[in-house]
């Protein structure tokens, strides 16, 4: 009886989260945590005490929120071990690091991502390895270590690939395309964006596509390599309008107007004026704000 009004409860919660109602889902999975452990379930205890871990960090109205959510995910990593779940070891230890990263703890965050690492070596999750790689390459970048951040996504990226994940791998092509492209490897960022396309392309990941045309777009514009550049703004911004990614859409005719603000004013203020509606719509009033400010000193220039 116990089980079923735990199990119950979970999906009771997880309808209050849904509905935005955080305070009664709290309440709902404490409740679920409280049948778990007269059921003797510690891994249905486990997994209630993860996702009040997981609401404590998004309830952003508690002062203390993320040192609840903290406690609560060591917490959920000792009831998994207790039962025996890698699985789950490993994605609270993933999220405790992702925590510390969040909270500017680099020493504590590498610490949790490599202990997720071997649990997840455990039960043979590439998956979750190329996820660990990808935020170590990600805390080295936040320190400067380059070089360390390099080793980690393209150990990331070679895990994808032996996994066949086209998507995995396109996203951590698109991730080094940023780096090379920081350490002056302009060549190399082409290559990884023309490549994470073609994945995307694969994959049929048209936000992915998107993304990267977009990059590319800013790669392409940063070597004055104008012409294409526009093409792949335009081509991102389709690609979003197909997804209905309206945000993405605007970034695109924002980008355009910039580009094209030099040599065809006219078409760049079309480009602005389009770019603001989007943003408008999404209730993004301070990019709103910025196309209307750079569209306005665009008219202001002389001999335009």
């Amino acid at each position: 009886m116990p089980k079923m009004q735990a199990d119950e409860a979970m999906a009771e919660a997880d309808r209050h989260w849904h509905n935005g109602d955080l305070h009664w889902a709290g309440e709902s999975f404490r409740r679920a945590r409280g049948f778990y452990h007269t059921a003797g379930d510690p891994l249905g205890e486990a997994q209630a005490v993860r996702r009040l871990a997981d609401l404590a960090w998004q309830s952003n109205h508690l002062t203390d929120h993320l040192a609840v959510a903290r406690s609560l995910f060591v917490e959920a990593r000792r009831l998994f071990s207790e039962a025996r779940n890698h699985q789950g070891q490993a994605d609270t230890l993933l999220q405790l690091g992702k925590l510390a990263h969040h909270q500017r703890q680099p020493r504590e965050a590498w610490d949790f991502f490599e202990s997720a690492r071997d649990q997840f070596r455990v039960i043979g999750d590439l998956a979750g390895e190329v996820l660990i790689d990808r935020h170590l390459a990600l805390l080295a970048l936040d320190d400067g270590r380059d070089d360390v951040a390099l080793e980690r996504f393209e150990h990331a990226r070679a895990l994808a690939r032996e996994m066949g994940d086209g998507t995995a791998e396109a996203h951590t092509l698109q991730t080094l395309a940023m780096l090379y492209q920081r350490l002056g490897r302009v060549d190399r960022a082409h290559e990884a964006l023309e490549t994470a396309l073609e994945l995307f392309l694969t994959t049929g990941d048209r936000l992915g596509e998107a993304a990267t045309q977009a990059e590319l777009g800013r790669l392409l514009k940063e070597v004055g390599d104008l012409p294409a550049a526009r093409q792949a703004f335009m081509q991102a911004s389709r690609l979003y309008l197909m997804t209905g990614h309206l945000e993405g859409e605007a970034e695109s005719f924002l980008e355009l107007a910039r580009l094209e603000a030099a040599n065809d004013p006219v078409h760049a203020q079309h480009h602005y004026d389009h770019a603001a509606g989007l943003f408008k719509r999404v209730g993004s009033t301070a990019k709103q704000a910025l196309c209307k400010e750079e569209m306005a000193a665009l008219m202001g220039q002389p001999n335009r």
